[in-house]
């Protein structure tokens, strides 16, 4: 069995920097690769998560952990 390759904290905010290169989707982008860095969520989570749990119909944002469903 391989084993797992791990990136370096250099490796990360490379990435998560190049995202914003691009102006049409590089927002997005960004922050899909923020989010399992930002939050302490296991990966099935991640993929559970729905734009609803993160932000209301006007598109802001919530900043409270209670209004995201998968904690």
């Amino acid at each position: 069995m391989a084993r797992p390759e791990y990136h370096t904290e250099d490796d990360r905010d490379r990435l998560i920097r190049n995202t914003l290169i691009d102006p049409e989707k590089g927002i997005r982008d960004h922050a899909i690769l923020r989010l399992p860095y930002g939050l302490p969520m296991r990966p099935i989570e991640l993929i559970r998560l729905k734009t609803s749990d993160l932000s209301d119909d006007a598109g802001k944002v919530f900043a409270r952990r209670d209004r995201i469903g998968v904690f």
